[in-house]
């Protein structure tokens, strides 16, 4: 059995759509049940997408860069939130308070953090989506 698809007035077989459909489904459910944060490279896909957002252009590829991999003021959130320690374990969770906020920002204001010094190379970055 084939399903027409008016968009591409063509024909689509039947598996096609249901790898398709499995393949969504998958990937919403793994994206529903992963804790924030509980992914090892969460981090470098965040450096990626501020690294696009704020320089326009995509991370350094080669790994001989001297660009630091994330940017200060992600590196300041992280850690001034322990971040880094709650990776892979869904048991702990970040540490957020007005305290902690209160630390970032002092931090972010003594370090003059920047949104724009990162872009270094990442794996993900030597692998990239764009």
């Amino acid at each position: 059995m084939r399903i027409r698809i008016a968009k591409y007035q063509g024909i689509v077989p039947r598996t096609a759509v249901l790898v398709a459909v499995l393949g969504f489904i998958n990937a919403a459910v793994w994206g529903l049940v992963t804790p924030i944060w509980q992914t090892p490279d969460e981090w470098a896909h965040v450096a990626y997408v501020q690294s696009i957002a704020e320089r326009g252009k995509i991370p350094d590829r080669s790994p001989q860069s001297k660009k630091s991999i994330i940017s200060t003021e992600q590196m300041i959130a992280l850690d001034s939130t322990y971040s880094f320690t709650v990776v892979s374990f869904p048991s702990l969770k970040t540490l957020w308070s007005k305290r902690y906020e209160e630390r970032w920002k002092k931090k972010e204001r003594k370090e003059k953090a920047s949104r724009s010094d990162g872009g270094g190379c990442t794996t993900i970055a030597a692998h990239p989506l764009l």
